[in-house]
Formats: structure tokens, C-alpha cells, sequence
């Protein structure tokens, strides 16, 4: 039964419901303590095909989701204490002579002739899933730990059948917590060595130059670009020139006509080249 959902047999008549889904009125009746046989039969002979098809159906999207996720968590494996998590099977009530686990196996590129499937699991740049056994003949030949086991790899539907979707998960979850934890605690032992560096600088007379943040880098950039398109001999001042040069002359041209006009234009573009040589 999945966690938070309620039984078939609860008492009361209102329908259970998880998000949109609920469970249908006429199997709860039937799981009543005193059912009507005749509805009752044909409610879970019902509920026997739709329950087929419901279990095949969440399998497929637990598979998928499994796998994107583990596509997905590439960055926690090489932060943990060991390149696989665990899975075991001892909850199932039965001896079983194997367990699950997860991640890379890169390590067991060591292991004394390797399997073709386990070599695959050597060479994947994936993280992979794979049932694990002791190995009598690697144990008695004085390997230990995992160099005394073989690999069998498992699809993820596989590992999903067997684990549910609930339990990987919640692994998942604290391996990752792990992670994050570690990784929080490297970010304080960072901060504090910086301040305690930024005291001994002050300390020598020396200081670290202040960031600018991205509004003023933005402005530092434009007033460099003006300031250099001003600049002798540049294009911007010769476009701000040219500029100029055609509002004055229409401004002539407007007040004292076009004959008048080419005398002065004439007159200021003899003072316009001795300005500019002046300025080179």
C-alpha cells in the first residue's frame, strides 16, 4: 500500500482521494465487513483487470523516473564516502542470497578476470545497477570487500520491481543530504580562511581592490567607450563632427538661404580643418 493512502476497509462511506486519484465506491463497499455478495464479486473481478493495468502502468513511470533521476545525479557520486549505495534484500522475510546496489563500479577494475558484464559495468559512464553475490573462489583467492563478490547487471524496471520506488528514493534523498552537508561545511571553512586571510592583508597594509557589481562594471564600460570615442583621430569624433557640420548648414540654409549659405559653409569648413589639425 503506498504511504499515506488509507485502507479499503475504513468505516466510513467518504471516498478516499490522493490528488486525483480515489478509490472507487463500489470496491470500498465491497470491503465492508457485511458486502453484498453479488456487487461485491463483480467489483473486484473489475478491480482485478484495472489493478493489472494500474500496476503496469506506474511501473513504466516509476522506471522513468528512477532514470532520469539517476541521469540527473551525477554530481553527488564523487562526493561520497563510496562509489555505490547499498541495497538489502533481508526485509523480504526470506534468506536472499544476493543484494542490489547502485553507482559506478570503476573500482572493480581490479577485480582478477572480470566478467564480460561485469567489465561492463566497469567501462560505464553511467550509474548502474547491479545484483551482488560473495564470490567463494575471489574470497579464497585473499580478496576482501568488494573484489570478493561478481556483478550481475539489472535493469532499472528490475531494480524498481524488486526495491519500489519509495525506498530508492529515500536513499537517494540522504545520500544526497550527505552530500549537501559536506559541501556546506567546505563553504564555511572557505568563508572563515578568507576572512581571517583578509585581516592578515590589512594587517600588512595591503588591500584587495573592491568588485564592481555588473551595474557598475556597466557604466565604468560605457563611459570608456565615450571618453574613447572623443578621443583625436577616432571615428566617434569624426561622426560627431560630421553631425555637427550638417546642422549648421542646414541651420544657414534655413536662415539666410542657399547663396549665403555656401559662402559660409565654405568659411567654416576652412576653420573645421584648421581644428583639427590643431587638435591632432
Amino acid at each position: 500500500m503506498m504511504r499515506g493512502t488509507r485502507s479499503v476497509m475504513d468505516a466510513d462511506d467518504q471516498p478516499s482521494r490522493f490528488g486525483e486519484y480515489a478509490i472507487p465506491d463500489d470496491l470500498r463497499a465491497a470491503g465492508h465487513d457485511k458486502p453484498a455478495l453479488g456487487q461485491a464479486f463483480q467489483a473486484i473481478a473489475n478491480y482485478r483487470e484495472e489493478h493489472d493495468r494500474l500496476e503496469e502502468d506506474l511501473l513504466e513511470r516509476e522506471t522513468w523516473a528512477v532514470t532520469t533521476i539517476l541521469t540527473l545525479s551525477a554530481p553527488i557520486w564523487k562526493q561520497l564516502a563510496n562509489p555505490t549505495l547499498e541495497f538489502r534484500l533481508d526485509h523480504l522475510g526470506k534468506p536472499v542470497p544476493y543484494h542490489l546496489e547502485l553507482g559506478y563500479f570503476a573500482h572493480l577494475a581490479a577485480l582478477a578476470a572480470p566478467r564480460a558484464e561485469e567489465q561492463a559495468l566497469i567501462d560505464s559512464t553511467t550509474p548502474c545497477w547491479a545484483r551482488v553475490y560473495p564470490h567463494q573462489e575471489r574470497r579464497q583467492a585473499g580478496h576482501i570487500g568488494a573484489l570478493a563478490r561478481s556483478y550481475v547487471p539489472i535493469s532499472v524496471t528490475e531494480a524498481v520491481t524488486v526495491l519500489g520506488l519509495e525506498r530508492i528514493l529515500t536513499q537517494l534523498e540522504t545520500a544526497t543530504s550527505r552530500t549537501g552537508q559536506s559541501l556546506v561545511g567546505q563553504a564555511r571553512a572557505h568563508a572563515a580562511r578568507q576572512e581571517r586571510l583578509l585581516e592578515v592583508e590589512r594587517s600588512l597594509g595591503w588591500t584587495r581592490d573592491p568588485i564592481a557589481g555588473p551595474e557598475e562594471r556597466s557604466a565604468a564600460a560605457f563611459t570608456r567607450q565615450l571618453v574613447g570615442s572623443l578621443q583625436p583621430g577616432s571615428r566617434g569624433r569624426l561622426a560627431i563632427g560630421s553631425a555637427f557640420l550638417g546642422f549648421v548648414v542646414a541651420l544657414i540654409c534655413t536662415v539666410i538661404g542657399l547663396s549665403q549659405a555656401a559662402i559660409g559653409l565654405a568659411v567654416l569648413i576652412a576653420c573645421l580643418m584648421a581644428w583639427q589639425r590643431l587638435t591632432r
